[in-house]
């Protein structure tokens, strides 16, 4: 005889229906229920002076999945403990593991990080979505490949080498969601490059159009053979079985407003629309099917950096972006502004972090300053 389940945790949405009949019988406050159902959707959001932590001087990317936040630079990824719950008394979050990547040029000064002639990387990292393996390119140990860390022990167990496909140097890569042993790879060359690591077999687009380095690339989270891609002035869409070309190019339809971001972000929202962020002062949505634009959200940010990078949370359908020192929130339910408390860094925010498990913010600006942004205490 099988022991019963927790119904909690069979139906996530039981919560907010246990809240709401409470609610319509009076035996819970107004105030009580929007707090909680606030809590529950996150967005309402206050900063957490106890829980602020510096990083590494300079933070070129980071990712984080349940208690455990990475970070890269050209030349360092570490890992850092970001358990909820850690109290007042502890100050700053704990670095528990780190790798050095020795600058070949044994230079002070960084690398230049990217240019369009493809010579210089881009430092990337991400956990795979089991949370089994942890992924890095664009270091300076891996400027024109993709290593695969064990993140028990971040021994390095695999690398692939891409200068055989005539690439200069690797910009960004996502794992599959739906097969993660599948990596798609964006580089130097207008092509998309696909990684099975299982077998080891890589795999390159065939010609296309495009006349600009692949600098961006998501992944659909329900459809394993979509993959949606910034190139230039393109939005590209890719069927994985079908590499030869791209079924779906939107031309010309980014903003004309400034200069664009030389690595753009794309995420989906669901099946059917992508966001993707290719200016300092425009995110947008698109079909990746037809490659239409269907929405524009409009924001200062200010200047023109490296990666400007949103975190989305897919259930409550918000996105959190950084908005030069402050961190924005858009309902996209709702069309309304989620606001934040305004003055929490004192350098342009640049990378922004959605944590699923605890509904927590991270917020970290170019000089490796990160700050906990919580929807409860």
């Amino acid at each position: 005889m099988s022991a019963c389940k927790d119904v909690r945790a069979i139906n996530p949405f039981w919560d907010v229906l246990d809240n709401v009949e409470k609610r319509r019988n009076g035996l819970m406050a107004g105030n009580v229920f929007e707090y909680r159902l606030c809590r529950y959707l996150a967005t309402k959001y206050h900063v957490s002076e106890a829980r602020s932590f510096p990083l590494m001087s300079e933070a070129d990317d980071a990712v984080v999945r349940e208690n455990r936040l990475a970070v890269v630079s050209q030349g360092l990824l570490a890992i850092y403990d970001v358990t909820s719950g850690a109290g007042p008394a502890r100050r700053s979050y704990e670095r528990i593991a780190d790798v050095v990547f020795p600058d070949p040029r044994r230079l002070s000064s960084r690398l230049p990080r990217i240019n369009r002639g493809g010579t210089a990387s881009s430092a990337c990292v991400r956990w795979s979505p089991a949370g089994a393996l942890l992924t890095t390119s664009g270091t300076f140990q891996d400027k024109n490949a993709l290593r695969v860390f064990d993140t028990a022990t971040l021994q390095i167990a695999d690398t692939l080498e891409f200068q055989r496909y005539h690439s200069q140097a690797v910009f960004t890569h996502e794992h599959s969601l739906i097969d993660p042993a599948i990596i798609a790879i964006g580089s130097s060359l207008p092509q998309l490059i696909l990684a099975d690591l299982r077998s080891g077999n890589v795999v390159v687009s065939g010609g296309s159009s495009l006349s600009s380095p692949v600098v961006s690339i998501g992944w659909s989270p329900s459809d394993e053979h979509l993959i949606v891609a910034a190139s230039g002035q393109h939005l590209v869409t890719w069927d994985k079985r079908h590499l030869s070309k791209p079924f779906a190019v939107s031309i010309d339809n980014w903003s004309t407003d400034g200069p664009p971001l030389k690595i753009p972000q794309i995420d989906f929202l669901d099946h059917n629309r992508c966001i993707v962020t290719h200016s300092p002062r425009e995110t947008h949505i698109f079909d990746p099917y037809t490659g239409n634009l269907l929405r524009t959200l409009c924001h200062e940010m200010g200047g023109t950096p490296l990666r400007r990078k949103f975190a989305l949370n897919r259930n409550a359908r918000v996105l959190y972006s950084p908005a030069k020192k402050d961190v924005i929130g858009f309902d996209l339910v709702r069309d309304r502004l989620i606001p934040f408390p305004k003055g929490a860094h004192l350098y342009r925010v640049e990378l922004i972090l959605f944590n699923d498990s605890t509904k927590e913010i991270y917020s970290i600006n170019g000089f490796g300053e990160a700050i906990v942004w919580t929807p409860f205490e």
